[in-house]
């Protein structure tokens, strides 16, 4: 049974950079989620907050949460704006030999059963006028990383297994973090956006019970491509691609469609390759408060271990100006 359970360890650990870093649908709503670069790209505190639940209907099916903050600083705020924003915050127009300081911070935690990961981080980026049109942003973000196995919420098919039991009595609980230092580039005007980041840039070393788990943790690419199409005045199409390559998994690709009605109404259809079909909405209720929810349709093998996956968002957009 140690032995077993070992083997799962390694398997989880060293696959969950290369494959789950994170799996959340409405970063369209928070790219700071995807890269740390995009901070500070709208002069506001952006604060959000998101619980996701995968397989719904699946005993130990994954949970995450998180939130996050953004801001400028070394710049002067008004408490709030009196409309919610309006389609020239979108890629504002550079004003020539302007830098902008941002920072930001997530704290992310994904439960799965017996396994549990909890990411705390902070970046700092500078954006920095290419043309009267583009900026480019880059950006450095640090991390810690907790990885956990709690052998007592282990379960097995048998009632009162005397051999799990025992393990769990006599085993220590998997438990190690590790730092991650990460890179960001973010080219934006208002009406295009390309983006690179990495995860786990660092590729740290996880060990359970002393034995150091090999591979090490794998470094993960995000690039994501989108632009704004003005249909008129007060609609517009948001249309954008998520890529995300790690060395020993399959790529993955995301393809989003966003309508953002008079900057106050917004849904999106989606479609992530050979996994799942996506649905998103959402409002502004107020000057400050937007809400979303967003619904995963399994296309794959995954649509038996559940009802698909729900996602529930809350964002605050203060001191605007």
């Amino acid at each position: 049974m140690k032995k077993l359970l070992f083997a799962i360890a390694i398997i989880w650990a060293s696959n969950t950079i290369a494959q789950q870093s994170w799996q959340l649908t409405q970063y369209t709503s928070n790219m700071y989620l995807v890269n740390p670069a995009t901070a500070g790209e709208r002069k506001m505190l952006d604060m959000n907050f998101s619980y996701r639940q995968q397989w719904l209907g699946s005993q130990y099916a994954p949970k995450t949460y998180y939130i996050s903050g953004t801001s400028r600083i070394l710049e002067p705020k008004t408490l709030r704006s009196t409309t919610v924003p309006t389609s020239a915050d979108y890629g504002e127009k550079v004003e020539k030999g302007k830098l902008v300081h941002s920072v930001g911070g997530l704290l992310l935690r994904d439960d799965f059963g017996a396994f549990s990961y909890t990411s705390i981080g902070a970046s700092y980026n500078i954006h920095v006028p290419i043309n009267r049109s583009w900026k480019l942003s880059a950006a450095l973000k640090g991390t810690m990383k907790n990885w956990v196995f709690d052998p007592t919420k282990t379960q097995t098919g048998t009632a009162n297994d005397p051999t799990l039991a025992q393990f769990t009595a006599n085993s220590q609980a998997f438990n190690d973090w590790i730092p991650s230092l990460d890179l960001g580039l973010y080219a934006y005007s208002r009406y295009l956006f390309v983006s690179y980041a990495t995860d786990q840039l660092t590729q740290g070393q996880l060990k359970f019970e002393g034995t150091t788990v090999n591979p090490a943790l794998q470094m993960t690419h995000y690039a994501m491509v989108g632009g704004r199409i003005a249909l008129s005045q007060s609609t517009h199409l948001v249309p954008s691609t998520l890529i995300k390559y790690t060395a020993s998994s399959p790529i993955s690709m995301d393809f989003n469609l966003k309508l953002d009605v008079q900057d106050r109404y917004f849904a999106s259809a989606g479609y992530r390759y050979n996994s799942d079909i996506i649905l998103v909405g959402g409002l502004f209720l107020n000057d400050m408060m937007k809400i979303g929810y967003s619904f995963d349709y399994p296309i794959n093998s995954t649509k038996t271990l559940g009802f698909g996956s729900h996602e529930f968002f809350l964002g605050l957009e203060l001191f605007k100006h």
